[in-house]
């Protein structure tokens, strides 16, 4: 299990938090971490989830370089994770590379939702991170460098004819969407889809999802699975 103890916050932000992650529990598709329990200890609450299987993308893409198919795989999973979240009128806010994780299964699962977090939050705001992450992942310079990291943030091999067709659809996420994708991550994962081409065929991703497979299974046994956070004193 992994614990988050919350800053300290008014009663009413207090209900309305508890409430959205009682939601997250019941969201069905596994691509979505839930919440198992939620603890009041004084001031504070206190959030459980399960230990997720598997290996952050930030730590995947240092030592793996992603290819245009296994992106397309992050992504599709990706985009349909924030598709359930958004359905049940939450949103992530933080689509980040530390809480986009890839399993043993070679799928992807998006963990932390319904948080409170500072800044700009919402649906939109999912997307425009979902969009810059995969744009690092294949290769863009424009989001910003990550301490430790390379300049994209993660190491990837540029390369296959889809590239430019997936870093275009991932530039117009980044950047507020785009008439061909909408505002929805529904309509974003199908506009994702078509942008793959063949790489985003069910073959194709099954192909994907098994070398990322092999790629965290080799990592989870060489001791780069998720750290338990510490407990607070």
């Amino acid at each position: 299990m992994v614990v988050r103890v919350l800053l300290p916050m008014a009663p009413a932000a207090r209900r309305r938090t508890t409430a959205g992650l009682e939601r997250l529990g019941a969201i069905s598709d596994d691509r979505v971490v839930p919440v198992r329990a939620l603890h009041t200890v004084g001031d504070r609450l206190w959030v459980v989830r399960d230990l997720t299987p598997g290996i952050a993308l930030r730590r995947l893409g240092t030592v793996v370089a992603l290819t245009p198919g296994q992106v397309a795989a992050i992504g599709a999973d990706l985009l349909g994770a924030l598709a359930s979240l958004h359905q049940t009128g939450l949103h992530h806010g933080a689509v980040h590379a530390d809480n986009v994780w890839v399993g043993p299964d070679g799928r992807v699962h998006l963990v932390d939702a319904a948080l409170p977090r500072p800044g700009r939050a919402g649906a939109t705001a999912d997307l425009l991170q979902a969009g810059s992450l995969l744009a690092a992942a294949l290769g863009s310079q424009s989001p910003a460098p990550q301490p430790g990291s390379s300049p994209a943030g993660l190491l990837v091999m540029p390369g296959a004819a889809q590239r430019h067709d997936l870093l275009a659809a991932a530039h117009a996420l980044a950047g507020g969407g785009g008439d061909h994708l909408g505002a929805a991550a529904e309509a974003a994962g199908r506009a994702w889809t078509a942008a793959a081409g063949p790489l985003g065929t069910e073959l194709a991703l099954a192909t994907a999802r098994a070398e990322l497979s092999t790629f965290v299974r080799r990592l989870s046994s060489a001791g780069a699975a998720e750290p338990t956070p510490p407990r607070p004193a």
